[in-house]
């Protein structure tokens, strides 16, 4: 595929500007915020501030098209710039906060130029970039088979390795919002059939398959924390990672401490927030298929289906502006024609007309209704009520749970069990997703008894 089929065709038009390279120094100065971040974005609030402390100290920055004179009037210009090029996204979230994120190319070709304009160090050398495919496991690998005596090198490459992989998560999410933008912007079957098969290929088959199946962060995560979390207990290997520190650095001690707590912190860190990283891959992972294939089932309706016969009639007069009214009739009158069958005539299709007479209004009265049906209906409605309301249901788990901290709901219920028990344990689960008070953990055993068969369930105080 050719690079201009992917990116905007005005995207490298500000890097060919006589502004250049404030162009790049500002993608680099958002490129490193959003680089430290743990999360997906960063607010245009943190950007505009590294940008206007940016201008402060470069004041030559002059656009023929626009007026821009104060710091913050040149950050914004800059940053809008950036976004109709598509190098940058600009949306707001659901509580109404601006954020700022990178399209995923343009993430990808930044991180390349700067492996070209930034030389590796002496003591790079022995780093190898890993594969995808290899970032948990190689860190895996080396927590649990190096010596203690390895360990400064290890804890190196290891935190070289965790924020290498939240890249790559990084890439992948930007990458599936860009899918799903792409719902909205082709609409023809083939064209959504071509991205789906992309995104299969593309995304699925090199990097979100991986993540679910041998890559998959629950199988290395907590064996990772597990390691990480011996080593800062361990006072006589953290005194080795200082003394190492300081002899490599040439750093005080309270340099090299700082930078090595910081290092194993900034790693754990990194691993215990990854699940809500992957919910939100999984969530958008979602959005787009299902969102593409109820698209392309809409599409296919066409030909039977009343609104997609609309839908086919409005897209083909917005995209045949060209066409003579006669042209366009004779290209959409076929979907309102009525077949003349044998069996009627031409004025079969006349409404026949209808005598009515005006309705009077009645009462409508009960006989003999019983004089004491309502103080029934009340006690019925009441006693029902309290027997299964919220505060009854929570009032019979207290009393459970007063005597131990868990149940199963296995252990309430026996083989003569009446239809109150059952109707009871289906109000504490109900009840069991807003309630304070308990909470309810679902367990892999089936309980059976003559009658019925549960998958049982565990009530647990709180």
């Amino acid at each position: 595929m050719n690079i201009f089929e992917v990116v905007p065709a005005n995207f490298f038009s500000i890097l060919a500007s006589k502004n250049k390279s404030i162009y790049y120094d500002c993608l680099k100065i958002i490129y490193d915020l959003y680089d430290k971040k743990m999360g997906f974005d960063v607010t245009r609030d943190e950007a505009m501030e590294e940008l206007v402390d940016y201008f402060d100290m470069s004041p030559d920055f002059v656009e023929d098209d626009e007026v821009t004179q104060t710091s913050r009037e040149k950050a914004n210009y800059v940053l809008n710039r950036l976004a109709q090029t598509g190098w940058l996204v600009l949306e707001t979230d659901n509580n109404y906060t601006e954020l700022v994120s990178f399209r995923y190319y343009a993430l990808t070709l930044l991180e390349g130029f700067d492996r070209i304009a930034t030389p590796k160090e002496e003591d790079e050398n022995d780093y190898t970039v890993f594969e995808y495919k290899g970032y948990l496991f190689s860190i895996y690998s080396l927590l649990t088979k190096s010596s203690n005596e390895e360990m400064n090198i290890v804890l190196n490459q290891v935190a070289r390795l965790s924020l290498e992989f939240i890249g790559e998560l990084k890439k992948i999410n930007l990458k599936l919002r860009d899918y799903i933008t792409s719902i909205s912007e082709n609409t023809g079957v083939r064209e959504l059939m071509e991205k789906l098969i992309d995104y299969k290929t593309q995304l699925v088959d090199k990097s979100y398959q991986r993540l679910k199946t041998y890559d998959n962060v629950d199988r290395y995560k907590r064996r990772i924390l597990e390691k990480l979390e011996q080593i800062y207990a361990n006072d006589l290997l953290m005194e080795k990672l200082i003394g190492w520190h300081m002899i490599e650095k040439e750093s005080s001690r309270e340099e090299a401490e700082f930078a090595v707590t910081r290092s194993i912190n900034d790693t754990i860190d990194i691993f215990n927030n990854l699940d809500d990283l992957m919910n939100e891959i999984e969530l958008k992972n979602k959005v787009y298929v299902n969102s593409t294939i109820t698209k392309i089932k809409f599409l296919l309706n066409n030909e039977t289906d009343t609104l997609g016969k609309l839908n086919y009639i409005l897209k083909f007069m917005t995209t045949n502006k060209g066409l003579t009214e006669h042209q366009l009739m004779s290209k959409i009158e076929p979907l309102f024609t009525i077949s003349q069958q044998q069996a009627l005539q031409v004025g079969s299709l006349q409404s026949p007309k209808i005598f009515t007479r005006p309705i009077t209004n009645s009462s409508l009265t009960i006989k003999d209704r019983p004089s004491d049906l309502d103080e029934l209906q009340k006690a019925f409605l009441e006693a029902y009520n309290s027997k299964f309301s919220e505060v009854a249901i929570k009032k019979f788990v207290d009393m459970i749970l007063s005597k131990t901290d868990s149940v199963k709901a296995s252990e309430l219920v026996s083989s003569k069990v009446d239809s109150d028990a059952i109707t009871r344990l289906l109000y504490v689960l109900v009840y069991g997703t807003t309630n304070d008070g308990y909470h309810i953990n679902k367990l892999s055993e089936k309980y059976e008894t003559d009658k019925f068969l549960i998958n049982d369930f565990e009530i647990r105080r709180r």
